[in-house]
């Protein structure tokens, strides 16, 4: 189902889409920080329990990542990775093109 947001309704998403937003950088952080550390770990031999340690982490981060993304979906919305992290919602028509940016920690949807 196509979803599409009035800038009235835009606004009041905000606080779902920040929260969703949030995680998803959090989560994303996350999922750097424990590849490099794996990495560093992998060439100085990291011992078999934190490697599935480090692993199983990876693959929850990763799992609940996918879950976040899965939530804008559902809410007709996108994410576009630049930073700051933005969330795209559609617009009165359903496009995204003709939707609202909402910036993680700005004040207000822009159009």
């Amino acid at each position: 189902m196509k979803r599409a947001y009035q800038r009235l309704e835009a606004q009041r998403l905000r606080p779902l889409l920040e929260a969703i937003a949030r995680e998803i950088e959090e989560r994303t952080a996350a999922i750097e920080r424990l590849t490099r550390s794996g990495r560093r770990q992998g060439n100085k031999g990291m011992d078999p329990r934190s490697q599935a340690e480090n692993t199983a982490q990876l693959a929850n981060h990763k799992r609940e990542l996918r879950h976040a993304i899965e939530e804008l979906e559902a809410l007709g919305c996108t994410v576009d990775p630049a930073e700051p992290l933005t969330v795209l919602v559609p617009g009165p028509d359903g496009s995204l093109e003709n939707g609202f940016e909402l910036h993680l920690g700005e004040a207000a949807a822009k159009h």
